[in-house]
């Protein structure tokens, strides 16, 4: 035990060093969307509310677009020239390098709090506020700092916050597995992803939303293994309620929590009393917590999500539904499972083809193993084995999993597609 409680705390300093290095590594706004998600933390120090889509980029966000190296996709945002990709940027003589440097550090910091002069607007107002309103508060103590050192102190602190995936992530793996040694490996895997340190090596809400999604699963865990587990179903709509007011996409995990709660109705009959009330008591958590926010987002936008797309398409809900055979799932699919394997932040860099095929057949096999082992314990619950906790909690761990990937994959696809941004290999910049 005091052996795997030392990895345990190795692999977490081991998983903040790497962050550090990401976040010291990655250029200013190579994070995807970190500018966006940076101006709307401004908005809020200077103007104490949430921004609108409406809201423009703060004039300090605007300013650095047109001195700093780009991510090539910047470009398609609007942006008025110059604008300096990172290969345009490296082809300038020194001295012209050096003046957009001198430039860049001499923009006024008074510019964070006025809106941009330019027509650009701040599509990532279309999230939900919980991260924002707590992040503005170590931005608004950090004012006088330049700001490649304001970014960077966030990018650290969002490192810390997604550090406490690997504790959380182990107690869910042993949950699962029943061995903490497969769990450390568990948990040791994941945190080797590459994309995951892209992610929250930036300015962004991922970070929360993480270790949120984290303790929602291993709640979820909890309560399958029986009736003394039903109280955690509070806490589970507490977690369901936070997580739906940092990422809308926690509206994809109430589908998986509802089925949780009828397996539980389901397999424990006699305690269907205690379980209601527990699940009544979850139910006025979320409505509690993040009812005013969405109900709020509904009256401005007649959008429940409030994500731009769909604000903008102004469907009925029938008429989203209607768009679900017209979204390129194939290409969402691909996208998600090969970032696994490598994912260059927002110039999209990426590896020969021939490697993701690898990683791919690899993939597609543990994927197979994977179903088998849960038919398997289907099965198991089918003929009423007599210790079936184990496979009822690999099956829930899977439907979790699978309605994040659902959630994730459909707003992939509403977003961009392959085809729309092809993406360039290593050794290339240029779209």
């Amino acid at each position: 035990m005091k052996t795997t409680k030392g990895a345990l705390l190795i692999l977490w300093f081991v998983f903040l060093l790497r962050g550090f290095f990401y976040s010291a590594i990655l250029p200013v706004w190579e994070g995807y969307d970190e500018p966006y998600h940076f101006a709307s933390l401004q908005y809020i120090v200077a103007n104490g509310t949430p921004p609108s889509l409406q809201t423009r980029i703060t004039r300090e966000v605007s300013a650095s677009f047109h001195v700093l190296p780009l991510p090539w996709m910047l470009r398609l945002h609007g942006i008025s020239p110059p604008i300096y990709t990172h290969d345009d940027f490296w082809k300038l003589t020194a001295e012209e390098r050096a003046e957009l440097q001198k430039s860049f550090h001499q923009i006024p910091r008074v510019w964070a709090k006025e809106p941009s002069p330019e027509a650009v607007l701040n599509y990532e107002a279309q999230q939900p506020p919980l991260y924002y309103v707590l992040f503005s508060i170590p931005l608004r103590l950090l004012q006088d700092r330049s700001l490649e050192s304001r970014i960077l102190i966030l990018r650290l602190i969002s490192i810390v916050v997604a550090s406490f995936v690997v504790p959380i992530g182990y107690l869910l793996a042993k949950r699962v597995a029943g061995q903490s040694t497969i769990a450390f490996a568990i948990v040791g895997l994941a945190t080797m992803m590459p994309e995951l340190f892209i992610d929250i090596s930036r300015v962004g809400n991922e970070c929360f939303a993480l270790i949120i999604y984290t303790s929602l699963i291993y709640l979820a865990v909890r309560v399958v293994e029986g009736p003394s587990q039903f109280r955690k179903i509070a806490f589970l709509g507490c977690f369901a309620g936070v997580g739906l007011l940092t990422k809308a996409y926690f509206l994809a995990a109430l589908p998986a929590a509802l089925v949780v709660v009828l397996w539980c109705n389901w397999k424990w009959p006699r305690e269907r009393r205690e379980l209601l009330l527990f699940s009544a008591i979850g139910l006025v958590s979320i409505f509690a917590i993040a009812g005013p926010w969405y109900w709020h987002v509904h009256q401005l936008t007649g959008s429940w999500s409030g994500l731009a797309r769909e604000t903008i398409a102004s469907r009925s809900p029938s008429g989203m539904m209607s768009q679900i055979l017209h979204v390129n799932w194939i290409s969402g699919v691909k996208s998600i499972v090969l970032s696994h394997f490598w994912f260059g932040a927002w110039s999209f860099l990426r590896m020969p083809e021939p490697w993701y095929a690898v990683f791919g057949i690899t993939f597609a096999f543990g994927s197979l193993g994977l179903l088998a082992s849960l038919y398997r314990g289907l099965i198991r619950i089918t003929v009423r084995c007599p210790s079936p906790h184990r496979p009822v909690i690999s099956w829930f761990c899977f439907l979790f999993a699978a309605f994040f990937g659902w959630g994730l994959v459909t707003i992939s696809c509403l977003r961009t597609s392959a085809s729309e941004f092809p993406l360039p290999r290593v050794g290339t910049c240029t779209a």
